[in-house]
């Protein structure tokens, strides 16, 4: 059918996302980044963001987890 578009999902609301400074985190590199994935977060994203007048440059690790809404259901439930 044309001129029909596909439905498209909210992506944003399908993953929860979490945002590090490698350089605030309190643990090597590849420590943290198999704690994140024992975890459940998958890094999807690596930022390199220069400061102005600095030539320092900041890494940031970017990660998303699919969102399980009857788990995040019972979850709620059971904390009552």
């Amino acid at each position: 059918m044309e001129g029909v578009k596909p439905l498209q999902l909210n992506i944003m609301r399908q993953f929860e996302f979490k945002v590090f400074d490698i350089d605030e985190v309190k643990m090597e590199e590849e420590k943290f980044l198999e704690k994140m994935s024992y975890d459940g977060w998958e890094l999807f994203f690596i930022n390199n963001e220069p400061i102005d007048g600095c030539p320092k440059i900041l890494v940031k690790f970017y990660f998303r987890k699919e969102i399980n809404y009857l788990y995040e259901f019972f979850k709620f439930l059971w904390s009552w």
